[in-house]
Formats: C-alpha cells, sequence, structure tokens
C-alpha cells in the first residue's frame, strides 16, 4: 500500500519537468492523477509512463491565453 492510496492528485504542468515527476511519484504512491499541460502530447506521454508502472493517471490542456483570463472589477 502507498502513503496516497485512495486519493486523488490534481497536477498542473505534467507533460515535463516536475509536473512530469510529481504525476510519476504521486501515481507510484496510489494516487488517482489528473493532470493538464499545455502541451497535450507532452502530458499523454507521461500518462503512458505513469500507467506502465501500473499507476493510474488522465491527462487534458490548459490554457491561459488572454482571451480565455479575464479581470473581475474590484468593489468600488
Amino acid at each position: 500500500m502507498g502513503r496516497l492510496d485512495g486519493k486523488i492528485a490534481f497536477i498542473s504542468g505534467t507533460g515535463t519537468g516536475i509536473g512530469r515527476a510529481a504525476a510519476r511519484i504521486f501515481a507510484a504512491e496510489g494516487a488517482l492523477v489528473f493532470g493538464c499541460d499545455i502541451d497535450e502530447d507532452r502530458a499523454a506521454e507521461t500518462v503512458e509512463l505513469v500507467e506502465k508502472t501500473g499507476g493510474t493517471a488522465r491527462s487534458g490542456t490548459s490554457s491561459t491565453s488572454r482571451t480565455s483570463v479575464r479581470a473581475r472589477p474590484g468593489p468600488t
């Protein structure tokens, strides 16, 4: 049993670097990993790496383009 059995981890930036490493470590400890990255193909590679070692992961894409992020006015 892993330290994270039965837990769900939401991790951003799973396509490379620290995000990919975190996804692999969390999954190895038993967590169900939901990851996202702006590079859909790289995020999918991470899912494959996790699943090859017996973990469970899913991925999606994220976007923070200027058209998708809108500032809300503060109180007046």
